[in-house]
């Protein structure tokens, strides 16, 4: 299998808050338990702000956050 060339750059808080849309609510709610109310806050931001990650780029995300 070849390695997927990625042409943008996304920073931590922005791969975070795709995983966390990616696994839904039920699964982020748990995942949300663990963290601290600031860590929420800025996921929660991050999240509102989401348009502008393509499917692709999102699957890519997932499959770095797998892969570690």
């Amino acid at each position: 299998m070849g390695t997927t060339k990625k042409n943008y750059s996304v920073d931590s808080i922005t791969k975070a808050a795709s995983i966390i849309i990616a696994l839904g609510s039920d699964v982020s709610s748990e995942i949300y338990k663990y963290l601290r109310d600031e860590e929420i806050e800025e996921l929660s931001y991050q999240i509102t702000k989401m348009d502008s990650i393509t499917p692709q780029q999102t699957q890519e995300i997932m499959t770095e956050f797998y892969e570690q």
